[in-house]
């Protein structure tokens, strides 16, 4: 996480791997900045700001669903319902 030194806020910053070093690797990068672009969904992040073809910035958010899997804390019967509603809530 960082600050954006535009606004102030903490943002997620993604680094960009080799975009530009195979026609593979830039079709794999172009695909995903182009559907985290078209998802406006409650539970995607939406994308702020491309800068200089190598970083992503992104909302940051305090945690995703992996973490929340492999975490050891033990999930209750409302919590994991609230998790299956919003992974099938997805438009």
């Amino acid at each position: 996480a960082v600050t954006d030194p535009r606004d102030g806020r903490r943002v997620a910053l993604k680094k960009l791997p080799n975009v530009f070093q195979s026609l593979v690797s830039s079709k794999r990068v172009f695909r995903e900045l182009k559907m985290l672009c078209f998802f406006k969904h409650d539970n995607v992040s939406d994308v702020t700001f491309v800068a200089s073809n190598k970083y992503v910035i992104t909302e940051l958010l305090q945690s995703d669903l992996h973490k929340i899997i492999v975490s050891p804390q033990h999930l209750s019967p409302d919590h994991i319902k609230v998790f299956l509603y919003q992974i099938l809530r997805g438009e």
